[in-house]
């Protein structure tokens, strides 16, 4: 710790006004930084940077339906608990939700705020599909990634995409025209 903040500032932790999750979430934030930066070296734009935090949240998180929570005193129990992003990064996998927070997390690095899109079930006919999207907000638009399946919604074919101004789709031409959803259909 001492070569990430310095002496002065590891000492200044040791005051008992400081709890261990304040340590965790220092932790998390600088891993969040290093692989911010990482990954979005060669990017320019803010959407080009996104896209390659979510190629990169993709490429090392494996999809897991669950995992493996336990609790330190009795760890034959699982529950359901949250991960830390030191501990997703170590794993490798985690959940759906697991994904969206690291990718927030990658997000906030740079600037940018997300939410959280829920479809209604009732718009599966449409082609909303039931998933968890991932709005990331740039300017005035939301532009959408799907987590579990791990892509980003396509933009109307035709658009022209270039290094930095891939083409993912944004909410309001989703909700204009759901059929931007059947482009994923096998």
């Amino acid at each position: 710790v001492v070569k990430l903040i310095g002496e002065d500032q590891a000492n200044l932790m040791n005051d008992p006004v400081y709890r261990e999750l304040d340590g965790i979430y220092l932790r998390d934030c600088k891993i969040a930084k290093s692989i911010s930066n990482y990954a979005t070296v060669n990017a320019r734009s803010d959407l080009a940077k996104s896209v390659k935090l979510f190629e990169y949240v993709i490429r090392t998180i494996r999809y897991s339906q669950d995992h493996m929570g336990w609790i330190p005193h009795a760890p034959e129990q699982r529950v359901d608990v949250p991960l830390t992003l030191y501990d997703l990064c170590l794993l490798g996998f985690g959940t759906t939700q697991d994904r969206a927070w690291l990718f927030s997390a990658l997000l906030r690095q740079i600037g940018l705020d997300s939410v959280l899109i829920f479809p209604e079930s009732g718009n599966q006919a449409q082609g909303f599909g039931g998933h968890m999207l991932m709005g990331v907000i740039i300017g005035q638009q939301v532009y959408l990634f799907d987590l579990h399946d791990g892509v980003p919604i396509p933009g109307p074919a035709g658009v022209a995409e270039t290094p930095d101004k891939p083409s993912v789709a944004i909410l309001e031409e989703v909700t204009a025209h759901p059929e931007l959803f059947r482009q994923l259909d096998p």
